[in-house]
């Protein structure tokens, strides 16, 4: 089979190959509808890019660092096939290391990708990283973009979902469906969206006129199923009063779950549960998890997207942004009722 090359595309198009080769590194001066049509025929045709000839022009290596916390996670792997498919689809490689929720994991792994010649940097920071000094010296030298868990500290483009609406709409839902005594389980203290999701947990209570009660908010360090399910057994023990629970992430709902009903409790007759993130898990466990459903793989698209924007134009002119991505409730058996 022929190689693709770029004068083959522009042919097609009827354009130059230096517009195509613009289009295909994310140029800002090509059109959105030109730079959509191009990449649609380089994939027709599986047009790769030679990226050691283009390093030796550019001084560029076409690589980008990404750093997360947990590839295991459900949400963040939608997240990473959403940066693969749009890196490829841009002629870069991806170099991807997990910090596994570790600072000195995070930093060091920082620096090597910095010493490998990354052309920039997608983060997701790990909730051990109250320092982001590392992140912001980073930025200093070679385009950072951050996606999913961020850090208002650092003036970069962030990439996240609207965690205090998506929460919002949660709690609305169990409020409208009776609930008045909901408990939340939240994140670490320092965690962005622990805090914008207790943040919407908040704000349905205070619209509903709900009266706050402390006992019914939760910390959880570590957002696990067995830690949300050790939530909920304490508060039986202590026999504390509460008909919902909503949990920042889909791990801790599913142990709320696990506790309700070793404590034979019907869910969702006399306990509603919501998660966040619509997770695998949601539809595996019994009863199904309502939850709210995040565009990981949007996320994963835009954080490519933006950071090939910023790698292509000179440092004095990136203009830190934050892009939120809208979250969709997905009502399932754990908290719909018709009391």
């Amino acid at each position: 089979m022929k190689k693709t090359k770029l004068i083959d595309i522009a042919k097609i198009h009827g354009v130059s190959t230096s517009t195509v080769s613009k289009a295909i590194n994310g140029h800002s001066d090509v059109s959105a509808a030109t730079r959509t049509a191009i990449l649609e025929t380089s994939k027709k045709l599986h047009y790769v890019a030679n990226i050691h000839a283009k390093g030796l022009r550019t001084q560029k290596s076409s690589t980008i660092g990404v750093i997360i916390p947990n590839i295991l996670l459900s949400f963040n792997a939608t997240i990473l096939k959403g940066i693969l498919d749009s890196a490829k689809e841009f002629g870069y490689r991806v170099l991807l290391s997990e910090s596994e929720h570790y600072f000195e994991n995070e930093k060091e792994t920082l620096q090597k990708m910095i010493d490998s010649n990354v052309d920039g940097l997608l983060i997701s920071i790990n909730k051990e990283s109250k320092n982001i000094d590392h992140i912001i010296k980073a930025s200093e030298h070679l385009p950072v973009v951050l996606f999913d868990k961020i850090s208002e500290k650092v003036p970069l483009t962030n990439i996240i979902v609207d965690d205090q609406q998506g929460a919002f709409n949660a709690v609305e839902h169990l409020i409208l469906q009776g609930r008045k005594e909901i408990v939340c389980i939240c994140g670490a203290k320092n965690s962005y969206s622990s805090e914008h999701r207790l943040n919407g947990y908040l704000e349905a209570l205070e619209k509903y006129k709900i009266p706050i009660n402390s006992e019914l908010i939760l910390e959880s360090e570590q957002v696990t199923i067995s830690q949300g399910e050790l939530a909920i057994q304490r508060l039986l023990y202590k026999a504390t009063k509460f008909d919902a629970v909503f949990g920042i992430t889909d791990n801790v709902a599913i142990g709320a779950i696990k506790a309700l009903q070793k404590n034979k409790i019907s869910i969702p007759e006399k306990v509603s549960v919501i998660g966040f993130s619509d997770s695998d898990k949601a539809t595996i466990i019994v009863p199904n998890l309502t939850s709210v459903a995040q565009p990981g793989a949007s996320m994963g698209r835009l954080a490519v997207r933006y950071l090939i924007d910023e790698i292509n134009n000179p440092i004095n002119v990136r203009t830190p942004k934050t892009i939120e991505l809208k979250t969709v409730l997905k009502i399932r058996e754990s908290s719909f009722s018709s009391i």
